[in-house]
């Protein structure tokens, strides 16, 4: 809760948003990264582990398209991956 109050633009609507969101990030974390690490491999190899700042943005950018606190703006489905 204290993000909310040192970073603008992050807003907590309550605390079931907030374990919602934890618990997003998690399953994320447990189910998709150790996949796409394994996918990923060969490419990882060749940068020398940089390419897994890659994946870890795509994990962060899967659980905001998926977050219950940021439902997609353009339609009413509530897991998409943000467009930039």
């Amino acid at each position: 809760m204290a993000a909310s109050e040192l970073v603008p633009g992050i807003v907590i609507v309550g605390a079931w948003t907030l374990i919602g969101a934890a618990l997003l990030l998690g399953i994320v974390n447990a189910v998709v990264r150790p996949l796409l690490v394994i996918l990923t491999l060969p490419i990882t190899v060749i940068t020398l582990g940089l390419f897994l700042l890659v994946v870890n943005a795509a994990m962060l950018g899967l659980w905001h398209g998926c977050s219950m606190a940021s439902p997609s703006r353009d339609s009413g489905r509530r897991c998409s991956v943000p467009s930039s």
